[in-house]
């Protein structure tokens, strides 16, 4: 079982207890309470050789939360910061991937960095990133349909079959 010792708790603690986001997570005599935390461990894909994944706390056994942090495997996010994950997780997702892994990656940047920001400027900067995506993906369509005089529509259906067929090759081999 992932547990840390006492001991080794508590000198985490007391390193990291006056430090950002460490100072803002609830803790007991033994361990961290929070809501969610972000994994910095060296996870790799086939494209990306750092990817960071939100994991909800309440779907790990006790201990691992703790023992996820201590080793620095995993960052806590703070609870004021709650409510973005939240939204991020359900609806952004659904909105564009791409998206949620940017604000993943933006996010990481800021908690390991210890500098504290507020929530409302964090919230701006992710719709500015989402805003800046989505109306760089519509000008970028509109553009291709008027150099091929096609209906935006077709072209996203060729799109698709066409990632659809990449993804399938790839697949294969």
């Amino acid at each position: 079982m992932m547990r840390c010792s006492k001991l080794c708790f508590e000198r985490f603690a007391n390193r990291h207890g006056t430090v950002y986001p460490w100072n803002r997570i609830k803790k007991t005599r033994n361990s961290f309470c929070c809501r969610w935390i972000i994994t910095t461990g060296p996870t790799t894909s086939l494209f990306d050789r750092s990817i960071h994944h939100v994991v909800g706390t309440s779907t790990l056994p006790n201990g691992y939360v703790t023992s996820l942090i201590v080793e620095k495997v995993a960052i806590p996010v703070p609870p004021e910061l709650d409510d973005i994950i939240d939204t991020m997780d359900y609806w952004g997702v659904r909105v564009s991937g791409l998206w949620k892994l940017k604000v993943i990656h933006v996010l990481v940047k800021k908690l390991k960095s210890g500098e504290e920001t507020s929530r409302k400027s964090m919230c701006f900067s992710f719709i500015a990133m989402l805003l800046h995506e989505l109306l760089g993906v519509a000008v970028c369509q509109r553009a291709s349909c008027a150099t091929y005089g096609r209906d935006p529509c077709t072209l996203l259906h060729e799109r698709l079959s066409t990632d659809s067929a990449r993804s399938q090759t790839m697949q294969r081999h």
